[in-house]
């Protein structure tokens, strides 16, 4: 029996419809597919078990949302077909373009991943910049280098040897901050020797009032970390603390759990100093890029800041 053009027309939108239906009902299991194998079985690790479950898992939810809606339409009545030869032809269809989906879905997240990707490393490396920047000009300040000219001035008269050797340092921390501010990581080892340089100018100027203590295994040594990072925390320490001969500040460097501790007791100052926040902003900021984030803590007694060490491989 020939059908009219309604008909016709009739069943074709209907069709439309229970295909779109599938579409939208096919897109959440298609979405979660990829979301649980990016998860498992990334694309870097292991090609062919990802190829294999993808075909395997968008066909197994497509067979049974096409089976469900096989059955729906059928339970409307009106069909004369043989009910399972439509259940497999429609099983294969669906499936077919199923996988077509995901492909189209992967290729789709794969773009929109890799161009945030793309924009947020732009960021971060503009702000990198800024950070070498700000740490390179905060190495080179002029109060830096003025109380350090202060300490060297006082030395040279009565001590020629200290002097030398305070020059020697000197010019020792300034090669360091030259040499590294453009590498995003350095080993722990080179930053541990740059900070006893560095706590050496410091101790040259404020003497007794200022101590510290290293207890670092040699194997961590071997481990990374962002350049200067302990430089930060120690101008942060001796800043704003008031270093006194009674209460002199100690700072205490040690490894708990692969992880650099920085621990110093508190201090108060009569009056807080100026603190723009940007040292341990921008030092967040570096950890950031390796999807890493130092720890701050403070309590009545001690700050500590904990940073992350990172392992890589030199082969």
């Amino acid at each position: 029996m020939c059908e009219t053009a309604g008909e016709f027309i009739t069943r074709m939108i209907f069709s439309s419809i229970i295909s779109l239906m599938m579409a939208i009902v096919l897109v959440y299991p298609d979405l979660y597919i990829i979301a649980f194998l990016n998860r498992k079985f990334p694309w870097q690790h292991n090609i062919i078990a990802r190829i294999l479950l993808q075909i395997v898992l968008s066909s197994f939810f497509a067979i049974i949302i096409s089976s469900i809606f096989t059955t729906f339409v059928y339970s409307l009545g009106g069909m004369n077909d043989d009910y399972s030869s439509v259940m497999l032809n429609n099983a294969l269809i669906v499936s077919v373009i199923n996988l077509m989906a995901v492909i189209s879905l992967e290729a789709w997240l794969f773009f929109n991943i890799g161009k945030m990707s793309f924009e947020k490393a732009e960021i971060l490396e503009r702000e990198l910049e800024g950070i070498r920047y700000e740490t390179l000009k905060s190495q080179m300040s002029p109060h830096f280098l003025f109380n350090s000219l202060n300490v060297l001035s006082g030395l040279i008269p009565s001590q020629a040897k200290d002097a030398r050797e305070f020059v020697d340092v000197f010019a020792g921390v300034y090669r360091y901050v030259l040499e590294n501010i453009d590498h995003n990581l350095v080993q722990l080892e080179d930053e541990i020797n740059f900070s006893k340089k560095y706590i050496y100018l410091q101790q040259k100027r404020y003497g007794e009032h200022l101590n510290y203590s290293i207890h670092i295994e040699a194997e961590a040594l071997r481990l990374y970390l962002p350049p200067l990072s302990l430089q930060v925390l120690l101008e942060n320490a001796i800043k704003h603390n008031a270093l006194d001969r009674k209460r002199p500040l100690f700072i205490e460097l040690r490894i708990e759990s692969n992880q650099l501790s920085v621990k110093n007791n508190l201090i108060p100052r009569v009056s807080k100093p100026f603190s723009s926040g940007l040292g341990i902003k921008h030092l967040k900021t570096r950890y950031g890029v390796f999807g890493l984030s130092p720890i701050f803590e403070t309590d009545q007694h001690h700050y500590t800041a904990i940073l992350p060490l990172i392992p890589v491989d030199e082969s």
